[in-house]
């Protein structure tokens, strides 16, 4: 089965003395455009018409609508909240704009670049896998020009 991944958006988090602070950071890279938005099949409002997982699936927004109001849709605002850790949300790009670095074939590549390079203690991803696992390998690229590979992330 092939692998499809979606990196979908990025938080830093930098720790003080005190607490985790998580910050939500803006990228460049994102390459397809998967949240149906609007009416119509969700082929005509997304850029990759067989979807993020190749069978016609796309992530849908609360105002998209063909054959009714969705029932389970992104969140207005755009913002994920981790169930697990307090205080860490991502912030999704537009609906209406390339808002995932879609990497459908196994051994695709593709880069999420940080519009402002900073610091920080831990980068975090929100990805998915659309009809079935898949397994990644993150590579942070450091202004430096050094690099750090994360094997292994499913």
């Amino acid at each position: 089965m092939k692998s499809f991944t979606l990196c979908l958006s990025l938080m830093l988090s930098v720790f003080t003395a005190s607490a985790v602070v998580y910050t939500p950071v803006a990228v460049t890279g994102y390459n397809q455009d998967l949240v149906a938005d609007g009416s119509g099949p969700s082929a005509s409002s997304v850029s990759v018409s067989t979807g993020f997982d190749g069978v016609n699936n796309a992530f849908v927004a609360q105002n998209y609508s063909y054959s009714g109001t969705p029932s389970y849709y992104l969140p207005t605002s755009g913002t994920i909240n981790s169930s697990l850790t307090t205080g860490l949300s991502w912030q999704l790009a537009s609906y209406t704009a390339n808002n995932v670095l879609h990497l459908p074939n196994a051994n695709d590549t593709g880069s999420l670049t940080f519009v402002t390079p900073q610091s920080a203690a831990e980068v975090e991803v929100l990805c998915t896998a659309g009809s079935g696992s898949a397994t990644a390998t993150f590579t942070v690229v450091f202004t430096d020009g050094t690099t750090q590979t994360f094997t292994g992330i499913s």
